[in-house]
């Protein structure tokens, strides 16, 4: 039972106490400042048994400017799945843009935390946008499980009924993006797709994403190259249908619907996806190499060079520093298969970042990373609501993939 203690019993600083018998607690203030009412939650959990449901809604019209501020706490089940989902509108600045996520997690859970991916969905989640996630058919019944209690929050939030097992360098990597696409072309509404794993973190508050995804106009942002390219990949497939060079690139993608459509339904493309079948690695070369061969005409595909660097071609959907690069005496975390895993020193240069994602995060190292770039993410959604700073894009619609598209 909860008791909501009189307005007498309001302490300093607009604290109200909430009272439980049980040794689950929370609590909460409100701050009016300026004609804005500002939120904040904190929840402590105790017992693994209750289910909690606690909403705040908090609506101020000042002139023509309406605030609404709505923060709701959830937890699920006996999993201590917890979900915190801040919801800020300002008249119709949020709902411009539908997108999609989907969210894969296929580390075991020595390595991926459930609460980790419950992060990301937590700092991604809005209620217009649509969420599918593959969880890997190997992971532990506590991942799957947890997982499920999670989606079931949410009319938005669904797992693949048929996961497979990935493999990384095999055909399921590709597979398990493609059993996610195929699910959430049902949606009609949405614009733009972005995949994402578990142990990665975004860089942009929805605010941001809804502003770089309109910059981009129907372009794609898909890493490309052939210089670099690990030829040795494919060369035991034969020749590549339809006259298509291969490109090597990477999982992650920022995808128009129109090229969703392409890679899913065109004969082209279906032809291209049994070839890569026979190749390494093959995620890393049916994504790329739609987007940068533009005599296919794919949607917002790359009509220039396919050489992702920092002088042509600027791979904005994820930042990841890999060892022996030029970036890599950034990395003071520690290197884990070539791939930095950020620390907390990090801090600096990946929040002054103009990609999307970061990637990567490992939860069992130095986890105060997350939580201080969960708490900056946060207060820069809080403070673009209540000051409405405006959020230049001219970098994104100057780049040479948004200026150089297959229409």
């Amino acid at each position: 039972m909860w008791m909501l203690k009189p307005p007498s019993d309001i302490g300093p600083r607009g604290l109200v106490h909430l009272q439980s018998t049980s040794p689950t607690y929370y609590w909460a203030h409100a701050l009016l400042v300026r004609f804005y009412i500002i939120c904040e939650v904190k929840v402590q959990l105790c017992n693994q048994h209750r289910i909690l449901l606690l909403e705040v809604k908090v609506q101020l019209c000042n002139q023509h400017r309406i605030l609404l501020l709505e923060v709701k706490v959830q937890l699920c089940n006996q999993h201590r799945i917890l979900l915190l989902e801040v919801k800020v509108q300002l008249c119709n600045q949020h709902r411009i843009l539908l997108l999609e996520v989907k969210v894969q997690l296929s580390k075991p859970a020595a390595t991926v935390d459930i609460e980790q991916a419950e992060r990301l969905l937590r700092a991604i989640y809005q209620p217009q946008n649509y969420y599918c996630i593959h969880v890997d058919r190997k992971s532990e019944d506590s991942i799957k499980n947890g997982m499920k209690a999670v989606a079931k929050c949410f009319d938005n939030v669904f797992l693949v009924e048929k996961p497979v097992a990935v493999v990384w360098g095999k055909f399921t990597v590709l597979e398990a993006e493609l059993l996610c696409l195929k699910e959430l072309w049902a949606y009609q509404k949405w614009k733009y797709f972005i995949n994402l794993t578990g142990q990665e973190f975004p860089l942009k508050i929805n605010f941001e994403l809804v502003k770089i995804l309109k910059a981009y106009n129907g372009s794609n942002n898909l890493e490309g190259t052939r210089g670099r390219a690990n030829t040795d990949r494919w060369k035991n497939a034969g020749p590549p249908p339809h006259g298509i060079i291969p490109t090597k690139g990477a999982v992650h993608i920022t995808a128009s619907r129109g090229y969703v459509d392409f890679l899913l339904h065109n004969q082209t493309a279906l032809d291209f996806l049994e070839w890569v079948k026979k190749t390494r690695v093959p995620d890393e070369t049916f994504f790329a190499s739609l987007n940068h061969n533009p005599f296919l005409e794919v949607p917002g595909s790359y009509k220039g060079t396919p050489e992702s660097n920092f002088e042509n071609y600027h791979f904005l959907t994820r930042f990841k520093i890999w060892a022996g690069t030029k970036l890599w005496k950034l990395c003071t975390g520690k290197f884990t298969r070539a791939i930095c895993i950020f620390g907390v020193k990090d801090l600096p240069v990946l929040t002054s970042q103009r990609h999307l994602f970061a990637n990567k995060f490992h939860w069992d190292y130095q986890p105060y990373v997350l939580d201080c770039l969960e708490e900056w993410h946060f207060n820069k959604t809080i403070d673009q609501a209540v000051h409405k700073s405006n959020f230049d894009v001219s970098f994104y619609k100057n780049m040479s993939f948004v200026k150089n598209k297959v229409t």
